[in-house]
């Protein structure tokens, strides 16, 4: 996942004038995390999602920035680095996201 200013720096790193551009041309947004929020006068929980940004993927699952085994954004790295990487599978990624 990204956070904004991880969208900012990369898109300046890449020479993106234009945050917008850089979006649509790399980042998908993902339906992110169910949160509830409970009302504590009458304890009942609203549901909703935390939509999150993400770098689009390639057809084997492996992220949009990796080119010949090596991550072409790494002294800009998103900090969901952190916790993704680009050898996880799909059943791994779903379970930390």
């Amino acid at each position: 996942m990204l956070s904004p200013s991880d969208v900012d720096r990369i898109a300046e790193y890449l020479g993106y004038a234009d945050t917008e551009q850089f979006a649509k041309d790399h980042l998908l947004a993902s339906q992110g995390a169910k949160l509830a929020r409970i009302d504590f006068i009458t304890g009942k929980p609203t549901i909703y999602r935390v939509v999150t940004l993400v770098t689009k993927r390639k057809e084997d699952g492996s992220c949009h920035f990796l080119k010949d085994g090596k991550c072409q954004i790494h002294p800009v790295s998103p900090f969901g680095c952190a916790m993704f990487d680009s050898h996880m599978d799909d059943a791994e990624g779903n379970k930390r996201s």
